[in-house]
């Protein structure tokens, strides 16, 4: 399993696995935009061989099993819940142009993690997984 989305589904808990075939992120991110916000509670990827697990009802974050420091107050942890968070998942490439007019793409890494707006502020807190290693970013 590399990609999936956790949903409630009629209040039950359910999921929506992709093992038969993995979409590119732009496919799996049509999938989270046609899931209803309220019923959406969270997703799991594998990207640049980490596992990467995001929380929409309390904004954990996890990369391979491990809990990733947010640098949150405990005040403002508290108020993240299912109601203001909202995904993060993108890809940022690095774009070479020959002198020939030729061009290569490279997938530096993916960053993956939520937004939130609390206190007439807009919070992000995101994963951005490279092939070397991973760095909590906001």
């Amino acid at each position: 399993m590399t990609r999936k989305i956790r949903i409630l589904k009629d209040n039950v808990p359910d999921e929506i696995n992709f093992e038969d075939k993995t979409p590119d992120i732009v496919e799996f991110n049509k999938h989270l935009k046609k899931e209803d916000p309220k019923n959406l509670r969270g997703f799991s990827v594998i990207s640049k061989g980490k596992k990467v697990d995001v929380n929409l009802e309390n904004g954990n974050i996890f990369v391979n099993g491990q809990e990733v420091d947010l640098e949150l107050d405990e005040k403002t942890k508290q108020k993240l819940n299912i109601n203001n968070l909202r995904w993060i998942n993108f890809n940022r490439k690095r774009v070479s142009f020959r002198m020939t007019g030729g061009q290569s793409v490279e997938s530096v890494g993916y960053g993956i993690g939520w937004q939130a707006f609390l206190d007439k502020k807009n919070i992000k807190r995101f994963v951005f997984v490279t092939k070397d290693s991973h760095k909590m970013e906001k």
